[in-house]
């Protein structure tokens, strides 16, 4: 009996450990993201959190928002990023265009984005936020400096508190880039 739990047991932390390794989001990479005017390597963890106004957009129908952007791996500010949406006729779907302002120039990603109610919260207050990508995100003509004529993958879940859309929302998004190699 002893040895069947043993058993169970390192199958249920490697299932664990495999899982933590080759997650989409993981694992987090050794160097430091936040070194300022130096490249951010080709693979990272960003966190775009915290309250934003909307800003003033040529379309009336679409919605930017533009929050701090802080390193997964050490939790400092490495920037600022603009989040652009806009919905398509797909219920529960968005174009997404998110521009990262960093100290070696701007990555610009483009992708859909899905949106759905969290059902734990009022309706409308509260949504959880995805996207899944299964080909190239990241735009190599528009990024500028050190991204220019990169190209990629972003990926991203987090949460939106749109209690108060569309004048204003509460974001805490994490995305993973991957940038292909030079």
């Amino acid at each position: 009996m002893i040895r069947r739990t043993s058993l169970a047991l390192a199958l249920l932390v490697g299932v664990v450990v495999g899982a933590v390794l080759f997650s989409p989001i993981g694992p987090f990479p050794s160097d430091s993201v936040a070194q300022a005017s130096t490249s951010l390597g080709d693979s990272f963890g960003l966190n775009f959190k915290g309250r934003a106004m909307r800003e003033p957009t040529p379309e009336p129908d679409h919605f930017q928002y533009s929050n701090p952007i802080y390193s997964m791996t050490t939790g400092e500010q490495v920037g600022t990023a603009t989040h652009h949406v806009f919905f398509i006729e797909k219920p529960g779907v968005l174009d997404h265009t998110m521009t990262f302002h960093f100290a070696d120039g701007d990555l610009v990603t483009h992708q859909l984005e899905s949106i759905g109610q969290d059902p734990q919260y009022p309706p409308g207050a509260m949504f959880l936020i995805g996207i899944h990508p299964e080909g190239k995100t990241i735009d190599p003509n528009r990024s500028t400096g050190a991204y220019k004529g990169r190209t990629g993958k972003l990926r991203m879940k987090g949460w939106h508190d749109t209690a108060k859309f569309p004048g204003e929302a509460t974001f805490d998004d994490f995305y993973w880039i991957q940038l292909d190699p030079k």
